[in-house]
């Protein structure tokens, strides 16, 4: 979003809030070629800080170019399969009527064509604001394949398997810190040992003296990528990391006996900590199952060994030793002066053998094996008590 002159820089962003584009990612051209007779396309729909609709397919045919959809698009040889025609067929399919489309989708004729989108609701609130904080300066915007358009959301013409994303961003005039389209390297990704990297590419434009824009790309660090666990629980597993210099994340999943699908997206705010500076991407992590010896705990530790030698001091030296337990990367020892309650763990040791001391008196010891998955340490049955007593 650089750009030299001031002159410039205003008319490009009349512009851009008159036709209701985006200069953050580069333009594209404004008709497809060739006419087709209907397009399948996926629309998603992005707050600033939240999805308003996740990807659905929606289909256009050439009945849909003479339905203005009660918010005034062009029809007949004018009419397109645009994003916003897109949107309205969604909205129609899910049974909001033609009176009252205008509830869902705020929009007036623009005097540089088209229509100009002020409001876009998936609830019909009449409103439709682009930022849920009711922030000035947040506009509506769309990307075809992670690409700006170059005409009105209600002109662009799209293709057969385009990807439309209407989205909702922070820009202000002057803009004092740089504001980006964002997308992640991939749309799905797929856990290899529960793990994944992903990657989060800012789009920009830059200008020159003459007001030509030049797209970039550059990656984006500092942001915060955050997986949500779709599943249908009470309990919902968010996993959060930071993306370093180069845009890069690397995300560690649990390990889990079903599969698990979990929504990516990712937020990075401006230095008053009140707007968004990127817009909120979206992709999809698959996390298979956890293999069958994965989910296996390790077995129960035996044949505990204590041995009582003297120290200086009135502390006793403990020299505990157990049999071997397989496919574990450490064991736990926990002690208490009574036998049936008061466990603490005391110490943890990667070998069969652990020393600890103790002043005299009766001490109840029991041990248990561990292995580590995902971060977390799965821990197999106690031992059976054994007693020391020191004298």
């Amino acid at each position: 979003m650089k750009q030299t002159k001031q002159g410039n820089k205003l008319l490009s962003f009349v512009l851009i809030l008159a036709l209701s584009l985006s200069t953050l990612g580069g333009p594209i051209s404004a008709k497809a070629e060739g006419s087709a007779t209907a397009v399948t396309v996926t629309l998603r729909i992005e707050q600033d800080d939240a999805t308003l609709l996740s990807p659905v397919s929606v289909t256009l045919t050439e009945e849909d170019k003479n339905n203005d959809f009660g918010i005034g698009l062009s029809t007949g040889d004018a009419a397109a399969f645009s994003p916003l025609r897109a949107y309205a067929k969604y909205l129609s399919e899910k049974g909001v009527k033609k009176e009252e489309m205008s509830k869902y989708i705020i929009a007036s004729p623009s005097d540089w064509g088209g229509l100009y989108v002020t409001g876009l609701s998936v609830s019909g609130d009449g409103i439709g604001s682009a930022s849920s904080g009711n922030h000035d300066n947040v506009y509506w915007m769309y990307t075809v394949n992670n690409e700006s358009g170059a005409v009105s959301m209600s002109e662009y013409a799209l293709k057969e398997s385009d990807s439309v994303v209407i989205y909702g961003i922070w820009s202000p005039y002057p803009a004092e810190e740089e504001i980006l389209y964002t997308a992640f390297d991939k749309e799905s990704y797929q856990a290899v040992n529960n793990t994944t990297d992903i990657v989060l590419t800012g789009y920009g434009t830059s200008y020159d003296d003459q007001g030509m824009g030049t797209p970039y790309q550059k990656p984006i660090a500092g942001a915060t990528v955050t997986a949500t666990d779709t599943a249908d629980s009470d309990t919902v597993l968010t996993i959060q990391e930071k993306t370093d210099e180069n845009g890069k994340v690397s995300m560690t999943f649990p390990a889990l006996e079903k599969e698990a699908t979990y929504v990516l997206t990712a937020e990075k705010k401006s230095t008053d900590g009140a707007h968004y500076v990127i817009s909120r991407p979206y992709a999809v992590v698959t996390v298979p199952a956890a293999a069958t010896s994965a989910k296996k705990k390790p077995a129960k530790v035996k044949s505990i060994k204590a041995s009582i030698k003297k120290t200086k001091g009135n502390k006793k030296k403990i020299k505990l030793s157990w049999g071997k337990v397989k496919n574990t990367d450490g064991y736990q020892i926990y002690i208490s002066s009574k036998k049936k309650s008061g466990y603490k763990k005391i110490a943890e040791s990667k070998k069969t053998s652990a020393t600890i001391f103790r002043k005299k008196g009766t001490w109840y010891v029991k041990i248990r094996a561990y292995r580590k998955e995902s971060g977390k340490k799965i821990t197999g049955k106690f031992s059976g008590i054994c007693k020391i007593k020191i004298k």
